[in-house]
């Protein structure tokens, strides 16, 4: 597992910052944390992380939509609580 350092800070020390991440490679919607193990079903597992009060922008849905019809798993989880239940439970598939 690993993160996708997306995050967006439009402050203007970081708008160098996010032009060249841009450069790099960096894809707007692309969830946040990557589990790339198949499980069950699954090619691997997408988390989006939110606090109980985010909500997903438009290119973050974009993103869930193409990568659930190429056979990953996408969660919303909005504590770590929500995080360990959703490992274990893609870890347990078979």
């Amino acid at each position: 597992m690993f993160h996708v350092p997306n995050e967006n800070d439009r402050s203007d020390s970081n708008i160098i910052q996010g032009a060249i991440r841009k450069s790099l490679g960096v894809v707007a919607g692309v969830a946040d944390l990557l589990f790339l193990a198949a499980k069950g079903d699954y090619h691997g597992l997408c988390i989006e992380m939110k606090d109980e009060r985010g909500t997903q922008k438009p290119a973050q849905k974009e993103w869930q939509a193409i990568i659930e019809r190429e056979g990953y798993k996408y969660v919303i989880c909005r504590s770590l609580a929500d995080f360990k239940k959703i490992i274990e439970e893609y870890l347990a598939e078979k």
